[in-house]
């Protein structure tokens, strides 16, 4: 098990370093599937790693320095995950006060996507209030700390 640790911990902290790279070099202004890396293990705690928590930390407080959104993906729940990803672990780091899920709808705001081949990306609904959405399936909940 010890093996299968350090293999996975070699592996997250590779992803980190090289999303802060990305991030460096082409300063996204969404900044999406920021834990993408857990899509097959979706329980996965970074806390427990401690370097690759900070290399989350280190990439999230990067991209809030220049204003960076985050894109909130809800079609974990279509795979039965239990939050949607960002894992609420990873949502929390970077947040003041902590971005706690649904719960800070003053810093949250949430949108449909779609891309229009003419246009690029749009927003299709945008409310509050999710239930403001109707019948809306929503895709993506994107938050800003600004």
């Amino acid at each position: 098990m010890g093996g299968d640790r350090g293999q996975l911990e070699a592996f997250l902290l590779a992803y980190f370093d090289a999303q802060y790279e990305l991030l460096q070099r082409f300063k996204p202004e969404i900044v999406g599937h920021l834990d993408l890396c857990r899509l097959y293990t979706p329980d996965l705690k970074f806390m427990d790693f401690q370097e690759v928590w900070k290399r989350i930390e280190r990439n999230v407080e990067y991209a809030i320095s220049y204003g960076a959104l985050f894109e909130v993906n809800a079609a974990a729940f279509r795979k039965k995950w239990k939050t949607a990803y960002p894992g609420p672990d990873v949502a929390q780091v970077g947040f003041h006060p902590p971005l706690t899920w649904l719960e800070q709808r003053n810093i949250i705001f949430f949108c449909s996507l779609y891309f229009n081949v003419a246009g690029g990306l749009r927003c299709r609904t945008i409310a509050t209030d999710p239930t403001q959405l109707g019948s809306t399936i929503i895709e993506y909940i994107i938050i800003s700390d600004h």
